[in-house]
């Protein structure tokens, strides 16, 4: 979101269940054939079995019946063995609940039937249907909120959850959200005011003579940021233009209206004309007279003649209202109102209702500071053993609303080795004069500041150092100048 808008507040993802596949009931093979008696004579045992074919999913139906039968064999008689019948086990626990749905037991042979004994009946393995409990998915907590993506002009943050188990066999679904964003630092970076240029000069006039019009604008210095205040200001005006040449068209002309003649009567009711005329006929194609009055009459002397006139008055002053602005000028008012109306015949009260006045044009908004520069710093070290530099500077405290500006250098070079007025050492004196050059003034750079007061600089270098009994270098490198007062 921008410029204000809604923030993001709604789940960016979902889940739900999918593929699910319909029920398939189980189902059992075939019977295998019978395998080999377990004796020779007497009683004995033999069996079958089959398995399970496809077994039930997806809430199918679950598998009935045994899965392994048993039935006597080869009754011939063996006279040397004892008479025993069979005698069969007990049937082992349940086994859990399968995933299918299954469970079984199972139980063996004690004694085998022996001697013509009762041969064992009954299968030996048992399957039987069971039902899982329903599982409900589980969630885990929801995460600490991050942090947020932008550290002003509407960020986002967001938060999740994981699922920590599945549902099974019918439990409570998943839901939908898991995760979720809110906005955060929902205030601008910066909010900036929009800034117009100041006016431009008046534009030549539209004629060179007679009656003509000039225009002048300002431009959109800067747009308004996010919750600034936008521009509201003109950015063009027009006039006519002053002192032209007569180019000798003459438009018609009308004079001004003359005093108003004496009431026709003095009271009860009467009238008083007045005239005026045409005092420059068009000339030369100029303006034509259009259709105008040039007798008016209004009514006079409306008092009772028996019946006195009453003026109307105005009241007190009311006091001066608060200055519009603080300081550096502004406007207040002052108003009354009519405390009597005149009657009929009375005069009605002279005068203004509303007083306005400039106020505070001497309150400065911003206490006064002058620029004050800090104390020099040592002389740094000599840059050479011949015709080197040392350098110094210092810092500065701008002024601020109608204090002083900062004017001076902020860094100074004085040369050494040797210094003025001193003479050379011998690393200079086999060595060729060269003097020094400086580069020239860098343009000035930006005001540091936008208001409450800032500073320009600029600077330049040294491109060539002295050597020997060259000219030393001079001057500053670096100069300052306040600005941005406003």
């Amino acid at each position: 979101p921008k410029y204000e808008g809604v923030a993001c507040n709604a789940p960016l993802n979902e889940t739900r269940a999918c593929n699910v596949p319909d029920p398939v009931p189980c189902r059992l093979a075939a019977w295998s054939p019978w395998d080999a008696c377990s004796k020779s004579c007497g009683i004995g045992l033999h069996s079958r079995s089959r398995g399970v074919e496809e077994e039930a999913t997806d809430g199918g139906e679950q598998c009935s019946g045994s899965l392994q039968q048993m039935q006597p064999c080869s009754e011939q008689d063996c006279n040397e063995e004892p008479l025993h019948s069979c005698i069969l086990d007990q049937w082992s626990e349940w086994s859990g609940c399968s995933a299918d749905g299954q469970r079984s037991r199972d139980r063996g042979i004690q004694r085998p039937a022996s001697g013509g004994g009762r041969p064992c009946e009954g299968v030996m393995h048992q399957t039987d249907t069971c039902s899982n409990r329903a599982v409900d998915c589980e969630l885990s907590a929801w995460t600490s909120w991050d942090e947020c993506d932008k550290t002003c002009g509407m960020g986002q943050t967001r938060r999740d959850r994981q699922i920590s188990r599945f549902p099974e066999h019918g439990g409570k679904l998943c839901p939908d959200v898991l995760l979720e964003t809110k906005g955060c630092n929902l205030g601008p970076c910066q909010v900036m005011d929009c800034v117009v240029s100041g006016w431009a000069l008046w534009s030549s006039c539209s004629t060179s003579c007679g009656t003509g019009m000039q225009s002048r604008h300002r431009d959109v210095i800067r747009q308004r940021g996010e919750g600034g205040v936008g521009c509201f200001w003109e950015l063009g005006e027009t006039r006519q233009c002053e002192d032209q040449l007569d180019c000798g068209i003459k438009d018609c002309k009308l004079s001004d209206w003359g005093e108003w003649g004496q009431c026709s009567v003095s009271c009860s009711g009467g009238f008083r004309r007045r005239l005026r005329e045409i005092e420059q006929l068009p000339e030369l194609g100029g303006r034509t007279c259009a259709a105008e009055v040039f007798e008016a009459v209004e009514p006079c002397g409306l008092e009772d003649c028996h019946k006195p006139c009453y003026d109307g008055h105005f009241g007190t002053w009311s006091t001066w209202a608060p200055c519009s602005v603080s300081c550096e000028g502004g406007s207040t008012f002052r108003t009354r109102r009519i405390a009597k109306m005149a009657n009929e015949c009375g005069l009605e009260p002279q005068g203004l209702d509303r007083e306005e006045k400039f106020c505070n044009e001497e309150v400065p908004c911003e206490e006064p500071r002058d620029c004050l520069f800090e104390e020099w710093t040592s002389w740094s070290v000599c840059s050479t053993s011949c015709n080197g530099v040392k350098r110094r500077s210092r810092s500065a405290q701008y002024g601020r609303g109608s204090g002083t500006f900062c004017m001076g250098p902020v860094r100074q070079t004085f040369p050494c080795n040797p210094s003025e007025g001193e003479a050379a050492p011998e690393e200079c004196q086999s060595a060729p004069d060269v003097d020094c050059i400086l580069s020239e003034w860098e343009g000035w750079s930006s005001c540091s500041s936008s208001c409450g007061g800032g500073e320009h600089v600029r600077s330049r270098s040294i491109v060539q150092h002295p050597l020997s009994n060259g000219r030393v270098c001079g001057g500053a490198l670096s100069q300052i100048r306040g600005g941005a007062r406003d």
